[in-house]
């Protein structure tokens, strides 16, 4: 059973995660037009892609080696995209 406090905590979660998503489509100096700046947004697309269908596998991997006896495992990191650099640039 779910408590008011954690259904008011996830409802919150999945608002900020979606305003998080609306606000990434909507760049005030519009779609990217030269070619540099379409190339980055192709390879963030691409990167999102090969994240989103591989860290699921990734995650679970991580648990049955680190917590195997675990009935729950959160597993999660979100920040506005490209706010962080890495090491290959992105």
């Amino acid at each position: 059973p779910v408590t008011s406090d954690e259904a008011l905590q996830l409802e919150a979660a999945r608002f900020a995660s979606h305003l998080q998503w609306s606000e990434a489509g909507s760049d005030p100096n519009g779609p990217p037009r030269s070619p540099l700046a379409v190339a980055r947004f192709v390879k963030m697309a691409a990167l999102a892609g090969y994240y989103w269908a591989t860290l699921p596998d990734a995650a679970a991997r991580y648990a049955v080696f680190h917590a195997p006896h675990s009935r729950f495992f959160l597993f999660g990191h979100i920040h506005r995209a490209g706010a962080c650099g890495t090491a290959m640039g992105g």
